[in-house]
């Protein structure tokens, strides 16, 4: 297997794996997956897999056991007495698939807390999500970065599954009299409360929130916007049409290779507008990695992208550094 590093980080990236291969399989500290799986294995990963080299002695991770398995049984004994939560996919192409979590969505929003440009997202100010909240990590993570930055984290739900069906069932009016119920309550709280100068939202209802009221005339100073459809065409229509002058943050996905834009830092007067991986467990070691840039970012900047066994499940992270 290819090592995601550089040659100068390959001793830590080793480390890393040695160490969390020997928390999951240790009798004292592993979940009850992986240690019902090194009773079916005729070595002991803990003396097998040295380095990241070795790791796919183990097989492959299978994406139905997300779906069909009690998630209580990935959970490390060395965590059975902390409270567990259960994050979940939507459901759109079957049974969601679950993932347990513990307080990693605490520890990484904190960390990303620390990137954001208090000018735009000044600390002490109150924020507003509009989108999926539900079994999902991002209603926690974004309500957890507004208390860990000092303000309240309004919420305005928004129910993925229900759009799927409505889509399915061809009723494009009542999705679009939905969209309109979410957004005229996102509208209520932002007029009510003059405080909230923060707002996370997704693609499409940030354009819709665009075409009721000016975001930097109601007072919003900070975009953090971010879902499937976070495209680099819709990234450059938000910079140019959407935020103005706003500040931006961007939770994007993989792109097609080559289809990396950068931020116009020119003789324009909008600020340039910044991209910014979900945060992951594994921001909190990062290692050098051989790729190109999976996001918009300024130039003169580059990005890191690691690939972290953390102390729960298979996680990616990808950092402007």
């Amino acid at each position: 297997m290819v090592s995601p590093v550089s040659p100068e980080f390959q001793p830590r990236l080793d480390a890393h794996v040695r160490e969390m291969v020997a928390f999951h399989f240790s009798d004292e500290t592993g979940s009850p997956f992986w240690l019902d799986l090194k009773k079916k294995l005729d070595f002991d990963p803990r003396e097998r897999i040295k380095g990241f080299a070795d790791l796919p002695v183990l097989g492959f991770f299978q994406d139905e056991w997300l779906r069909c398995k009690e998630p209580r049984i990935f959970v490390p004994k060395a965590f059975k007495d902390k409270p567990i939560y259960v994050f979940e996919t939507g459901g759109s192409t079957g049974i969601p698939k679950s993932r347990i979590n513990i307080e990693d969505f605490r520890l990484d929003y904190s960390a990303f807390s620390e990137t954001l440009p208090e000018k735009f997202f000044p600390k002490g100010s109150d924020w507003l999500e509009v989108g999926p909240s539900g079994p999902r990590r991002l209603r926690l993570a974004i309500e957890h970065l507004a208390q860990v930055r000092g303000g309240i984290c309004y919420m305005v739900d928004l129910d993925p599954r229900f759009v799927i069906k409505l889509i399915k069932w061809g009723e494009m009016a009542m999705m679009e009299r939905y969209k309109q119920h979410v957004i005229d309550q996102a509208l209520t709280l932002i007029k009510a409360h003059s405080s909230i100068k923060c707002l996370f939202t997704t693609p499409k209802l940030l354009e819709a929130l665009c075409e009721k009221i000016s975001l930097e005339k109601a007072g919003i100073t900070g975009v953090f916007c971010g879902g499937t459809e976070m495209t680099p065409q819709f990234h450059r229509f938000a910079v140019e049409e959407l935020c103005g002058k706003l500040c931006g943050r961007t939770l994007a996905y993989r792109f097609p290779a080559g289809d990396v834009p950068r931020a116009n830092l020119g003789a324009s007067n909008r600020r340039p507008s910044y991209v910014h991986i979900q945060p992951v467990a594994s921001c909190r070691s990062m290692w050098g990695v051989r790729t190109k840039p999976l996001c918009f970012i300024p130039s003169g900047l580059n990005t890191a992208v690691s690939i972290c066994w953390s102390k729960g499940m298979p996680s990616f992270c990808s950092k402007t550094r």
